[in-house]
């Protein structure tokens, strides 16, 4: 019962996130595994978003003991927006 707690008390933005792409990356990237060639590959980068996922979400189970969640929340969103506007920048000066 614990266990259930803990992971699924108090959630935020990157836990909710988090726990939705482990839940379906796992099985896509079974499923994209079994393919030949370059589907093959994919599915590594598949388990690579997965790991990151897992990386995030227990980062954010260990920030939430000392962060109220709607501020965790509130921190994460800009996190997202950050990196979007990061790689919107890349994005713009690379292909000029």
């Amino acid at each position: 019962m614990d266990v259930f707690v803990i992971l699924f008390s108090k959630p935020s933005l990157f836990s909710v996130l988090g726990l939705t792409s482990i839940v379906l990356g796992i099985p896509l990237g079974i499923m994209v595994s079994r393919k030949d060639g370059p589907q093959a590959i994919a599915a590594l980068l598949i388990f690579g978003f997965v790991l990151l996922s897992v990386i995030a979400f227990v980062l954010d189970r260990i920030l939430i003991s000392y962060i109220s969640p709607a501020s965790l929340s509130t921190y994460e969103f800009l996190f997202l927006i950050l990196l979007i506007l990061f790689k919107a920048i890349l994005d713009r000066y690379h292909y000029k």
